[in-house]
């Protein structure tokens, strides 16, 4: 699995070099290494004429705001490719033909507002995709067919106000899925259908009003749960994480929770992280069925109010 973590060693190297068109062979950490092509905030508008030996590209913070079919067709090798920062609006499968070998794709910080049908499906080997921070405001399954190989995808920090059914489903092998629900008023296990492998979720600061029944059954191998900034008052019902027995971190921080039904973790026995601050539960709410052996951690407050 390539991790998308390792882009900021990169950014610390490439810097070095403001505006200059670089390539060197280098190692990071974890012992990836290889020939990366490195051209950041040069005001580019469209991708330059690249090394054909490129293993990474790095063309973050430019303002590049569309690439031309062909443009990456002779980088057979290259297997990261970050265009961050820059001015991209769209995104279409034949800006990418000749990626073939790309594992981990920056697209964050752009303006990107529409993911075309395959989008990313002339890229079969990639394993992780960031897309944070753009305009997106609907996901769709037929945007990510082709990837089956699919592990990481960042999806935060977007106005995104309609998720169709299954949307998700060809993503076999999603490992993580950082998610902004900030315009969904109800989240449903729909929203996850096919998700059976996914072991980290983070539903960042939504606004929804409530969960639908059994909405994480449908990601029975979750190890971390992180939702934050629910604006309604809600309870934690008894069958909300009942089939979530591997499940080591759950972190409810920010919200309006006001009670926890009776055993509503009883079936956590794998939990070992609990964060409830930031909420208005009172200690009659805490009878909730803390029964795993392995909690080292735990913490709540009764705030009545966000700080």
């Amino acid at each position: 699995m390539l991790n998308l973590s390792f882009f900021p060693k990169i950014f610390s190297y490439a810097f070095c070099f403001p505006g200059i068109i670089i390539l060197v062979t280098i190692t990071l950490v974890g012992g990836i290494s290889g020939l990366y092509f490195v051209q950041i905030g040069k005001g580019l508008e469209e991708v330059p004429e690249i090394s054909v030996e490129a293993n990474a590209v790095l063309l973050h913070r430019n303002n590049i705001a569309d690439i031309r079919p062909g443009a990456f067709s002779q980088l057979y090798n290259c297997t990261v490719l970050n265009l961050d920062h820059n001015k991209l609006t769209e995104i279409r499968a034949d800006m990418w033909d000749g990626l073939y070998s790309l594992e981990g794709f920056g697209l964050s910080n752009n303006l990107i507002a529409s993911l075309s049908e395959g989008a990313f499906s002339t890229l079969p080997s990639l394993t992780g995709v960031n897309l944070a921070e753009n305009n997106l405001q609907e996901i769709d399954r037929k945007q990510f067919v082709g990837l089956s190989f699919l592990d990481t995808l960042y999806l935060s920090e977007n106005p995104i106000c309609t998720i169709g059914v299954g949307s998700f489903s060809e993503l076999q092998s999603l490992d993580v899925l950082s998610l902004e629900l900030a315009l969904v008023t109800e989240i449903t296990a729909s929203l996850f259908q096919g998700l059976s492998s996914l072991r980290y979720l983070q539903l960042y600061q939504a606004e929804m009003s409530k969960f639908g029944e059994g909405v994480f059954g449908v990601m029975p191998n979750l190890t971390n749960l992180f939702i934050y900034g629910v604006n309604e008052s809600t309870i934690l019902s008894s069958d909300m994480f009942h089939q979530l027995s591997d499940l080591n971190i759950l972190s409810f921080q920010q919200h309006k929770i006001i009670d926890i039904q009776h055993s509503a973790f009883i079936n956590l026995h794998g939990l070992e992280n609990l964060y409830l601050d930031w909420n208005q539960l009172k200690k009659s709410g805490l009878k909730c069925g803390l029964v795993s052996t392995n909690l080292k951690y735990s913490i709540w407050e009764t705030m009545k109010s966000h700080p």
